[in-house]
C-alpha cells in the first residue's frame, strides 16, 4: 500500500487464537501487517487495561505498548476504545487485555491500522531539529500553504510574524471528506499538553503517516468530527496541524474533556512515562505555547485562567478553579497523559516559553495599553495574519 493511503482492518480478537506469553493470555494476530492498533469493546463493559506489541522487520517482537484508554469527548467518561498507538512496521501482532486481573481479549475488537508513505513527506521531514529555520518566504512556498477545507472548516491563512514553521494539513495529506464541521470560541485560557503514547521509534518521514493514521482512527473508528488535538509535534521538532478550522482561531479540540472550550491541545508523538523528551520536541512545544498565548495578547505563561468545569474532571462539578496557561492532561482528567518525563520538563519548557513571549513584540502591546486603546478592540480572539501584500497568491 502506498500513497498516503490508510486501511482500517476490524478483528474481534475471539478469532484470534488464545495462546500463553510470559504467563500471561494474548490473543495471537499471525499475518497481520500493520503500523498502528487500537481497541474497542462494547459500553456494557468498564475500560480494561490494554497492550499490544508487533513483529518487527528484524524478525523480533517489540515491547509490550500500554494502548491508553481514549475520553469521550462528550461526556468526559472512558470512551468504549482505545487510542491507536503507533508500532512501527510489523507483520504480526499480539494483544492481551484484563480487567480485575482476568483476560477479557473475547469481548475486544481490534483496529489494526496499516499507514503508508506519501511523496510529499519526504518535505515534511526537512522541517526537524530545534535549529530548524525556514525563511518567511519558503515556509509560505511549502509548508504552510493554506490546506483545502471543507465548507464548514476554513483553512488557516498566512499566519503573521513568530508564528513557528509547521506542516499544514494539505502537506501531511489530509484527506478532508473524513472530516465534519469544527467549532471556535472567543477566549483562549490554557494550552493542553498530551503524548500519543506508543512506540517511539518513528523517523522523522513516517511522522506524516502516523499523523495520517490518528486522523483516520479518530474519525472511522472512534466517530469523532476530526483529529482529537490541535497540533501534534513530533521528536524531531517537527509541527503539524491538527483539527481543522485555522490555528488563527481558537478551535474546540477534543483532548481534554471539560477543557476542550478555550484549550489548545498539543500532543507530542510518542510515549513518554519513561522516555526522555527529545530537546527538539521540547523547543517546538515551547515555541508553540509561546505563540499561541502572546497570539491573544497573553504576555505570561506562568498566568492563570479561571475555569468552572461540569462533572467528569477531577474537579468538584460547578466549583470555579484557578489553573496555569499551560498545564498537562493529567492535571485535568484522570489519566497518566502526557507521562512523567514530559510533565517532569514542564518547568523548563514554561521557561522556554516565556523566552520567545518576551521576545516578540509584547512590547508594542504594552504601550497600546498604556495608552488605554486596549478597550477599543475587546477580547482579541484570533492570531494576527500576515498583511495581504505578503501572502501567497494561489
Amino acid at each position: 500500500m502506498t500513497g498516503g493511503e490508510t486501511r482500517i482492518v476490524d478483528v474481534p480478537l475471539a478469532d484470534a487464537a488464545l495462546i500463553d506469553v510470559d504467563g500471561a493470555q494474548a490473543r495471537d494476530l499471525t499475518d497481520q501487517p500493520a503500523t498502528m492498533v487500537g481497541v474497542t469493546w462494547s459500553n456494557e463493559i468498564d475500560a480494561p487495561e490494554v497492550h499490544a506489541r508487533g513483529l518487527a522487520e528484524d524478525g523480533e517482537w517489540t515491547d509490550w505498548f500500554l494502548l491508553e484508554t481514549a475520553e469521550n469527548p462528550e461526556t468526559g467518561e472512558d470512551a468504549a476504545g482505545t487510542e491507536a498507538s503507533w508500532l512501527g512496521i510489523v507483520s504480526a501482532l499480539q494483544i492481551r487485555a484484563e480487567l480485575d486481573g482476568a483476560d477479557v481479549t473475547e469481548d475486544l475488537v481490534a483496529h489494526v491500522v496499516t499507514t503508508s508513505p506519501a511523496p510529499a513527506d519526504e518535505q515534511a521531514s526537512q522541517l526537524s531539529g530545534p535549529d530548524a529555520t525556514v525563511s518567511q518566504g519558503a515556509q509560505l512556498r511549502t509548508m504552510a500553504a493554506p490546506a483545502a477545507a471543507t465548507m464548514s472548516n476554513p483553512a488557516t491563512p498566512t499566519l503573521g510574524p513568530g508564528t513557528p514553521a509547521y506542516v499544514s494539513r494539505t502537506a501531511w495529506g489530509a484527506d478532508e471528506s473524513k472530516v465534519r464541521g469544527t467549532s471556535a470560541v472567543d477566549q483562549l485560557k490554557a494550552v493542553v499538553i498530551h503524548h500519543t503514547a506508543g512506540s517511539n521509534s518513528y523517523t522523522s518521514a513516517q511522522s506524516a503517516q502516523l499523523v495520517r493514521g490518528i486522523l483516520d482512527y479518530h474519525t472511522r473508528t472512534l466517530g469523532w468530527a476530526d483529529i482529537g488535538y490541535n497540533v501534534l509535534v513530533s521528536k524531531y521538532g517537527q509541527i503539524f496541524e491538527g483539527r481543522s478550522g485555522g490555528l488563527h482561531r481558537n478551535i474546540t479540540g477534543a483532548h481534554a474533556y471539560g477543557f476542550n472550550s478555550g484549550s489548545f491541545g498539543i500532543s507530542v508523538m510518542g510515549h513518554h512515562s519513561s522516555t526522555a523528551v527529545p530537546r527538539a520536541a521540547r523547543v517546538a512545544v515551547a515555541q508553540l505555547v509561546g505563540w499561541k498565548l502572546l497570539s491573544t495578547f497573553q504576555t505570561s505563561v506562568s498566568a492563570k485562567s479561571s475555569w468552572t468545569p461540569g462533572s467528569g474532571t477531577l474537579f468538584t462539578p460547578g466549583k470555579t478553579v484557578s489553573l496555569a496557561k499551560m498545564l498537562g492532561h493529567r492535571d485535568v482528567n484522570s489519566t497518566e497523559c502526557p507521562g512523567n518525563r514530559l510533565y517532569n520538563e514542564f518547568g523548563s519548557i514554561r521557561g522556554e516559553a516565556q523566552g520567545f513571549m518576551d521576545g516578540g513584540w509584547k512590547e508594542h502591546l504594552w504601550a497600546f495599553e498604556g495608552a488605554g486603546e486596549r478597550r477599543r478592540w475587546g477580547r482579541w480572539s484570533r492570531a494576527p495574519t500576515a498583511p495581504a501584500s505578503t501572502r501567497q497568491r494561489c
